[in-house]
Parts: structure tokens; C-alpha cells; sequence
């Protein structure tokens, strides 16, 4: 996050905030004309996605634009994750 923050500094006509936060938990209020969300909704299980995605939203102005990204879950991508589930990573 900390090198997102430096290079998003150097821009002159870009204003960006960048938050962390638990997702399925939420201590924010504010609005953003962008929310972008990169590997995350797919890491729940069917409630908490739903949960995870309609939190998303909750960040967004009226008019406003919510990008979520997730994985395709290709052979190599389930492989990997198994992998990753069972050495506890």
C-alpha cells in the first residue's frame, strides 16, 4: 500500500485516498465517486461474499463506479489455493 501511495503522490490532476479496512466489518462512513476492490470477494464463503459485496457498495457516491476484480478459478488458481488452504498461508 505504501508504494500505491508513493506513486499516486507524484500525479498532479489525481487525488486518491486509500483505505484498509475489514470488509466484512466496515468502521468507514465516507462516499467515493470510485471504489476498486483487486483479489478480495473471492476468499468467502456464499454468505459473506454476498455480505463482502454489498458492503462494497455502501462506499459508493450516487453516481458513482464500483470495480471488483477476482480470480478466475482456473486449475492452476484452485491448485494454488489449496495448496496455500492447506499449509495454512
Amino acid at each position: 500500500m505504501q508504494e500505491f501511495r508513493e506513486r499516486v503522490s507524484n500525479l498532479k490532476e489525481f487525488s486518491s485516498e486509500l483505505i484498509q479496512s475489514d470488509i466484512l466489518n466496515p468502521q468507514y462512513e465516507e462516499k467515493f465517486d470510485i471504489v476498486f476492490s483487486v483479489g478480495l470477494i473471492e476468499h468467502f464463503d456464499v454468505e459473506n461474499t454476498r455480505k463482502a459485496f454489498l458492503n462494497h457498495l455502501q462506499f459508493v457516491k450516487t453516481p458513482g463506479v464500483l470495480i471488483v476484480t477476482f480470480s478466475t478459478p482456473t486449475f492452476l488458481y484452485r491448485m494454488t489455493r489449496f495448496l496455500a488452504e492447506f499449509l495454512d498461508m
